[in-house]
């Protein structure tokens, strides 16, 4: 499953893009699709402040998208979901953990 804000984008720059060209490529794999207006992600921002328990805005950021998806997710009968937020950080994803080990790069490359 993956979830979008609901505005015309350069397709590249879109994650749906890359979820269907990975999912394309793996055997079984099933990729839903949704996306979300400004008008609900209004509606989900008390409660996902509430759930989170803090405002700070990246926390938000990425609270409502998920706050959202996980609620399509459950009416289509889902109890469970593991997501994949957090392995930017788990895995060194960013470039700017290159600047606390000039050699996550180099390692990446050479995996």
């Amino acid at each position: 499953f993956n979830i979008k804000y609901h505005t015309p984008s350069d397709e590249t720059e879109d994650d749906y893009y890359y979820a269907r060209l990975v999912a394309g490529k793996i055997s079984n794999v099933v990729n839903k699709q949704f996306s979300f207006t400004f008008e609900e992600g209004l509606e989900a921002l008390p409660k996902v402040i509430r759930c989170i328990e803090t405002v700070d805005p990246a926390m938000v950021r990425a609270g409502v998208p998920l706050y959202i998806l996980s609620g399509k997710i459950a009416r289509k009968g889902f109890k469970v979901l593991l997501c994949g937020e957090g392995a930017g950080e788990t895995f060194a994803g960013y470039r700017l953990f290159e600047k606390f080990h000039p050699s996550l790069t180099r390692d990446c490359d050479e995996f």
